[in-house]
C-alpha cells in the first residue's frame, strides 16, 4: 500500500503535488496503511505466542524421545548399525518433491483400459465407489467386479520425469533409464497430475490392499512386529502368520484423515493436491536397527515396487528439533503389479514408515496430535 501510494502521489508523471481533491484520498490511505501495519504486528506476536505454547505442550514428548536415542547411540551394535543404513539411504533416491498421477482418461479412452482404472482415472470422482472396491481388503484383492478390456501399456513411473509439472498439465515422459519402447509406450497413455482430493482418496483405497499384503511380506521377511488388536505389546509377524483369528485383529493403519489432509496441503503444499503422498501409509515396527536395514533390503528387492524416495531420520546428523526428538524412517514408493495396473492406482504413491519399538511405544496419539 505504502510503495502504491508513493507511485501514485509523488512517483507518477501525471501529477507533481497532492491536488486538492486527492487530501482526504491520501489520509484514508494512510489510516487504512496504519490499519494493516498495526494488524499484522498483532498477528506476528500472537503467532510467536502460539508457537511457544505449542513447544510447551511437546517439551516433555521431546526430552522423552531425545533420551530414547541417547541410549540407542551409546550402543555399539547400533552406530554400526546406524552407520551402514546410512550407507545404504545413500544408494536409495533421496527426498524429493514427489507428485501423485493419474492416468489420462480422455487420452486413454481408446487404449483398452479395464472398467475400474476408467473410472478411477476421471478427471472428478461424483458417484460411490463401493461397487468396485474389494470386500475383504485386508484379506486379499478381489478384481472379480473388473471387466477387463485389454492388456495395459507398461509405462515407466511420471516421477521420474524431473520436469512433471504440478499444474496438472501433461508430465514429460523422458524417463531416466526408461528404454525407447517405453517412452513410446508412455507416450500413448498421458499422465496429469491429481488435482482433485477425492480422487486421490479413490486411488489410495484401491491401492490400500495391495499395500496391506506387502507390508506382512516385509515384516515376516525382516522380523518386523504389528500392533494387533487386544494385546499390549508389539507382535512379531511370524508369530502372526497362519492364524486366522490372530490376523484379523491386526491393526493396520486407516487412510489418512481427511481433516489433517486439507490442514497439510494448505499449509504444508500451498493447496497443491498432488504433492500429498501419504494418505496410504503403513508402518512396520523393529527392535534394532538391523532389521531396518533388511527391511530396506527386501523392500529394494522386491519386482512389484518402484522405490522413490528414503527419508532417512535415523542418521546422527539428522535435526530432530524439526520432529521434536521423534525419529522414523520414510519410504515413498509405487506398487507396480498387474493388479494395481488393472485397477489404475499403479501411479499413486504410498508411504512405509519403519519405526524403532522404543519410539513406537512413546508415540501416542496425543502426542502425535500436539
Amino acid at each position: 500500500i505504502g510503495y502504491a501510494f508513493l507511485e501514485r502521489y509523488f512517483v507518477s508523471d501525471q501529477s507533481t503535488q497532492l491536488r486538492e481533491s486527492d487530501t482526504y484520498l491520501y489520509g484514508g490511505h494512510f489510516l487504512e496503511s496504519t490499519a494493516w501495519v498495526v494488524l499484522g504486528l498483532v498477528l506476528m506476536v500472537l503467532r510467536r505466542r502460539a508457537q511457544s505454547t505449542s513447544w510447551k505442550l511437546i517439551q516433555a514428548d521431546a526430552k522423552n524421545y531425545r533420551d530414547a536415542w541417547e541410549r540407542l547411540a551409546r550402543v555399539q551394535e547400533n552406530k554400526d548399525a546406524m552407520q551402514r543404513l546410512q550407507e545404504f539411504c545413500k544408494r536409495c533416491p533421496p527426498p524429493a518433491k514427489l507428485l501423485q498421477f493419474r492416468l489420462d482418461q480422455d487420452a486413454s479412452a481408446d487404449e483398452g483400459l479395464p472398467m475400474l482404472a476408467s473410472f478411477i482415472n476421471r478427471r472428478r470422482i461424483k458417484r460411490d465407489i463401493s461397487q468396485f472396491l474389494p470386500s475383504e481388503s485386508h484379506n486379499r484383492t478381489r478384481l472379480d467386479t473388473v471387466s477387463s478390456r485389454g492388456s495395459m501399456t507398461p509405462v515407466s513411473a511420471p516421477n521420474e520425469a524431473m520436469n512433471a509439472s504440478v499444474n496438472g498439465e501433461t508430465a514429460s515422459m523422458s524417463a531416466r533409464g526408461s528404454t525407447a519402447s517405453e517412452v513410446r509406450g508412455a507416450t500413448q497413455m498421458n499422465y496429469r497430475t491429481v488435482t482433485s482430493l477425492d480422487q486421490l482418496y479413490v486411488q489410495a483405497a484401491g491401492v490400500h490392499a495391495l499395500l496391506v499384503q506387502k507390508v506382512r511380506a516385509w515384516g515376516i521377511d525382516a522380523g518386523g512386529r504389528c500392533r494387533v488388536e487386544g494385546c499390549s505389546d508389539f507382535v512379531k509377524w511370524e508369530e502372526v502368520q497362519g492364524k486366522r483369528l490372530m490376523e484379523n485383529r491386526v491393526k493396520y493403519a486407516a487412510l489418512k484423515r481427511h481433516e489433517r489432509a486439507i490442514e497439510k496441503i494448505i499449509r504444508a503444499y500451498n493447496g497443491k493436491v498432488a504433492r500429498l503422498c501419504d494418505v496410504c501409509r503403513e508402518s512396520l515396527y523393529f527392535d534394532d536397527l538391523s532389521q531396518i536395514l533388511n527391511c530396506l533390503h527386501a523392500i529394494r528387492a522386491d519386482t512389484d515396487v518402484k522405490l522413490l524416495s528414503v527419508k532417512n531420520r535415523y542418521a546422527p546428523d539428522y535435526e530432530d528439533a524439526k520432529t521434536a526428538g521423534y525419529r522414523d524412517l520414510n519410504v515413498n514408493l509405487q506398487i507396480v503389479t498387474d493388479e494395481s495396473k488393472a485397477m489404475g492406482v499403479h501411479l499413486h504413491i504410498c508411504e512405509i514408515q519403519l519405526i524403532l519399538t522404543q519410539f513406537a511405544y512413546l508415540k501416542t496419539d496425543s502426542g502425535h496430535k500436539r
